[in-house]
């Protein structure tokens, strides 16, 4: 029911499946320390409904077990950053 603050990308940075369950670790990547605060929340709770609701989304796709291990990153004005853009995986075409 809170909102995810605006400049925040998520980057997939390991993957490892079997038959049975996926293993996946991802970067969430934000702007600003405040952010952060807010991404992560009170206890860590709202990450923990940020990571349970992409996790059983992403077990009715893969059909399977998913363990989702989520970090939190601050990375300062990343949206204009041309190195940081293509790190996260954006390429020339689509970042004019």
């Amino acid at each position: 029911q809170e909102e995810i603050p605006h400049g925040v990308a998520v980057v997939v940075h390991s993957w490892d499946e079997d038959d049975d369950k996926a293993v996946i670790g991802a970067d969430i990547i934000c702007d600003k320390e405040g952010h952060k605060s807010i991404i992560i929340g009170a206890h860590g709770q709202m990450l923990k409904k940020i990571g349970t609701e992409a996790r059983l989304d992403i077990e009715k796709l893969l059909q399977k077990r998913v363990n989702l291990n989520l970090f939190v990153k601050v990375r300062n004005n990343w949206k204009n950053n041309l190195a940081i853009l293509q790190e996260i995986g954006y390429n020339d075409t689509d970042i004019k």
